[in-house]
């Protein structure tokens, strides 16, 4: 089955326009972004969230290259509703509609291990759901091999990888991923963010969990309104240059608050994760 695989992913960047890279190879950068996020998309779970970890590494990355890969932060393919809601019933153990008044089948985004759905409780609370990809452990334990393998291929071949140490960062995102598979894991490190945020009151606020509503594949807080930092440019823009340095000065101090002060770090503060409400604070 791992063959099978192996086989299939080297079909997928191959159909995308790949095969220059895996053969070592050059590529134009200009021409690599596109069919890199295509194949990354088409290839799954484990390969979207690599894409995920490369843009957000400007230091190492071209910035072309690194915007290109920007689109898997909060553009993702999702699954459709047919696949999700079976999942989100087992889990919760209850009808929807005995929790929700109504919850949107339309994704309001998609990621690379799960996606979310919003709507209102019965209380009337608006929530965002997010609900595993019914399949995402079973690929990520068989990918993470074989993406160690790809790595290990493209570093032979190609002095770039060997630079930014491919291989290395694979397995660091090995360890990551595996623990993201399970969302309590997620609703722990949320409770110490907002325990850490209401420390610096009035800098970031974190979204408050529904622990009833949260299982291993399930999570679900309320919904920020706002848009994520990757795409708010239009609305920086329409901010004076005093409350965008205010938003920035506020970000790194939350930042560096939470480690240096509370010891907590956020390994994912890529700007798909970080949004900007409708009020100009950050959540």
């Amino acid at each position: 089955r791992r063959s099978i695989r192996y086989v299939h992913i080297l079909r997928v960047a191959m159909r995308h326009g790949l095969g220059p890279l895996l053969r070592g190879g050059a590529m134009r950068l200009e021409e690599l972004g596109p069919p890199l996020v295509r194949a990354l998309n088409e290839a799954g779970v484990t390969f979207v969230k690599i894409g995920q970890v490369l843009s957000s590494r400007r230091d190492i990355l071209p910035a072309p290259l690194a915007n290109q890969l920007a689109a898997l932060q909060t553009r993702a393919a999702a699954e459709d509703w047919s696949v999700v809601e079976p999942v989100l019933i087992a889990e919760l153990g209850k009808p929807l509609l005995s929790v929700f008044a109504h919850l949107d089948t339309r994704p309001l985004a998609a990621a690379s291990i799960g996606q979310v759905h919003s709507g209102p409780l019965l209380t009337g609370d608006e929530v965002i759901v997010k609900v595993q990809r019914p399949h995402a452990r079973a690929q990520v334990e068989a990918d993470i091999d074989i993406a160690l393998r790809l790595c290990r291929r493209i570093e032979r071949r190609s002095e770039a990888a060997r630079r930014i140490g491919l291989h290395r960062l694979m397995k660091d995102l090995a360890a990551s991923l595996r623990k993201e598979l399970d969302y309590r894991s997620e609703a722990r490190n949320l409770a110490l963010m907002e325990a850490a945020a209401n420390r610096l009151p009035g800098v970031m606020t974190i979204p408050r969990l529904h622990q009833s509503l949260t299982t291993r594949q399930v999570l679900t807080m309320d919904k920020v309104p706002g848009r994520p930092l990757a795409v708010a440019g239009e609305f920086l823009e329409g901010l004076d240059a005093g409350h965008r340095h205010e938003i920035a000065t506020k970000l790194v101090d939350s930042v560096l608050h939470q480690i240096l002060v509370d010891c907590v770090f956020h390994a994912d503060r890529h700007p798909g994760n970080i949004m900007l409400r409708d009020d100009g604070t950050i959540s």
